[in-house]
């Protein structure tokens, strides 16, 4: 099977703001490169390969390289101080968990963020000098946020 090479790096550097974009985007790019399976699920690490069948220490082997890969285009797709952050992390899984945890939230935070939203889509209103389309653009949006945080 032949590895897929990344030549070109991320288009969006996450800095800190909108991470449910920059998350979505960046999702899709890893997927492209067969990279989204091991950030988004890791693998099984082992210390001792005494034993394995030579077809599991290839797909150990395999493993690794998608992770290494996953990590370096997770940390060449951020800014420096998000980079700080996660540079502690053993995995591309684990450096993800703590990107969504730290700007995503823990349920808490996205429960409040959600009835946040629905506050607003509630109190939504035709605005007097406001178009239909303008107007559906904005419930739309709503709509959108409240999916995404969801």
């Amino acid at each position: 099977m032949a590895t897929k090479v990344i030549t070109t790096p991320f288009p969006y550097t996450f800095n800190g703001e909108d991470f449910d974009y920059w998350s979505s985007l960046f999702e899709v790019w890893l997927k492209v490169f067969d990279l989204w399976k091991i950030v988004d699920e890791g693998f099984d690490e082992l210390e001792d390969e005494v034993g394995l069948s030579e077809a599991h220490q290839r797909s150990l082997k395999a493993n690794r390289k998608k992770d290494i890969d996953a990590c370096n285009q997770i940390n060449i797709a951020i800014e420096k101080a998000v980079y700080e952050k996660i540079s502690k992390a053993k995995n591309a899984k684990e450096e993800w968990q703590i990107l969504k945890k730290t700007y995503k939230g823990d349920d808490k935070v996205k429960k409040v963020r959600l009835q946040s939203l629905r506050l607003e889509f509630e109190k939504l209103q035709m605005k007097e000098n406001e178009s239909i389309d303008e107007f559906f653009e904005r419930v739309t949006l709503a709509i959108n946020q409240i999916a995404t945080n969801g």
